[in-house]
């Protein structure tokens, strides 16, 4: 997807794709905008690492409890 635009433009265009990726995805993607409407961006990779060991915790805790439920949250969890 190829933003162009005014900064303005491009920011509103920016605030959009973040409300349709959702908060989870959208808070793992730094993004910046500078005066000449450039825009860059970056995973924050510590964040995904955090988010994935958090995910793995909790899909232990859950397949301790009840294993047969592991799987089908585990698909609902992980990214594609």
């Amino acid at each position: 997807m190829v933003l162009v635009g005014t900064r303005d433009q491009l920011l509103e265009k920016l605030g959009a794709a973040r409300d349709r990726a959702g908060r989870a995805v959208a808070g793992l993607v730094k993004t910046t905008v500078d005066a000449e409407a450039k825009l860059a961006f970056s995973l924050d990779r510590i964040k995904r690492a955090e988010r994935n060991r958090d995910v793995a915790l909790l899909l232990a805790r859950v397949h301790a409890r009840s294993p047969s439920v592991a799987p089908r949250l585990a698909n609902r969890l992980t990214p594609p």
